[in-house]
């Protein structure tokens, strides 16, 4: 580690928070704290990852995840080490990701999904991909429930 840069240090910049030790300092904008370390080979590093690498958790080639849900926390009993694949079965599981209208790549909305399952058995897919300008393969992911599964 850098010279000066200490556990104690690093440990002084996060704040209780019920449970949780929060970073204090610069967060990026998804809401993860982020702090300077010339000493690592990024310019820049999370604070989540920073805390295991500071209590010598091997992290190579692994993802940091939080258990609280809490992106500024540097909790060491908070976060595990994982997969991006167990990371997106975490986030899929808690209801964490972007879904429906609120994914940026939705061109449609609830009531027009709703509308389309109604009249998917009568009318062909081809006839409402394009009343909706969206594809075939999208109405037959909502009508087999692969999209829009939550509602």
């Amino acid at each position: 580690m850098k010279k000066g840069f200490t556990k104690a240090n690093f440990y002084a910049m996060l704040e209780p928070n019920g449970d949780c030790l929060e970073w204090t300092g610069w967060c990026d904008r998804d809401g993860y704290g982020r702090t300077a370390t010339p000493h690592l080979e990024t310019k820049y590093q999370a604070t989540h990852r920073l805390t295991m690498l500071l209590e010598n958790v091997d992290i190579t080639d692994k993802v940091v995840m939080h258990r609280c849900d809490n992106r500024k926390c540097c909790n060491p009993e908070h976060l595990m080490v994982g997969t991006q694949a167990e990371n997106v079965i975490d986030m899929t599981e808690k209801r964490r990701h972007a879904q429906g209208i609120g994914h940026p790549m939705a061109k449609l909305n609830e009531e027009q999904v709703l509308d389309i399952r109604s009249r998917v058995h009568h009318c062909a897919a081809k006839d409402l991909a394009i009343e909706y300008n969206v594809s075939h393969s999208t109405i037959s992911a909502i009508k087999h429930r692969h999209l829009w599964k939550y509602i």
